[in-house]
């Protein structure tokens, strides 16, 4: 008796074999691409200068606009907020998408649980009838993987919003000073997740 391949095994010809090997591969790619949508930050940003609970950015991003921001925050005995930044760039046509990213760290002894990927912890509120932002629906949003990410104590972590999974977007309607509040919720149980934490955020940024 001839030893059997794993194909055969598996009640699989060669060409079921071949079929399943290239959807393994086409199944790396996509999570590859995942992981690096969930990594990204625009370079343009420049570094921030930090005074106890509050900071100082000035990012400058390729449509040639500036934007100037401090925030505060409520203090967590798990939770530290690091940095707080708006990104400018250009959309469709001349319409202007403002993005938010905040940095924070894990000041505890033990992991906290963010949703990463293409999901995020942070949300934003925009004042009502702001003359500088506006909130637009989008299309349809993305499909890739939302997932559940530990950051262990020491660790950093960096969460975006709006996202293409938010089915909206920020659009800078012209330039002034907006306050935004955010909430980053997070939680302490990677097994049985739930955001039963969060962290409240308010940010000033100045856009030209």
């Amino acid at each position: 008796m001839g030893l059997l391949t794993t194909g055969e095994k598996m009640g699989l010809g060669e060409d079921g074999l071949m079929l399943t090997m290239r959807w393994l591969a086409v199944a790396a790619v996509g999570l590859i691409i995942v992981a690096g949508a969930a990594i990204y930050l625009p370079s343009a940003l420049q570094p921030s200068t930090t005074n106890g609970s509050s900071t100082t950015i000035t990012s400058t991003t390729s449509t040639t606009c500036t934007t100037t921001g401090s925030f505060s925050y409520s203090p967590n005995n798990q939770v530290k907020i690091d940095d707080v930044r708006a990104t400018v760039y250009q959309g469709t046509g001349s319409e202007r998408i403002v993005t938010f990213t905040v940095l924070f760290e894990n000041v505890g002894t033990s992991p906290v649980y963010v949703i990463s990927g293409c999901g995020s912890g942070l949300t934003a509120t925009l004042p009502a009838n702001s003359p500088v932002l506006q909130k637009v629906s989008s299309g349809p949003v993305c499909a890739c993987a939302e997932f559940i990410a530990p950051v262990n104590p020491g660790q950093n972590h960096t969460s975006v919003t709006p996202g293409c999974w938010s089915g909206y977007h920020f659009r800078l309607v012209q330039p002034g000073t907006v306050t935004v509040n955010f909430n980053l919720f997070w939680g302490t149980n990677g097994q049985n997740f739930q955001q039963s934490n969060s962290t409240t955020i308010s940010a000033t940024f100045r856009f030209n």
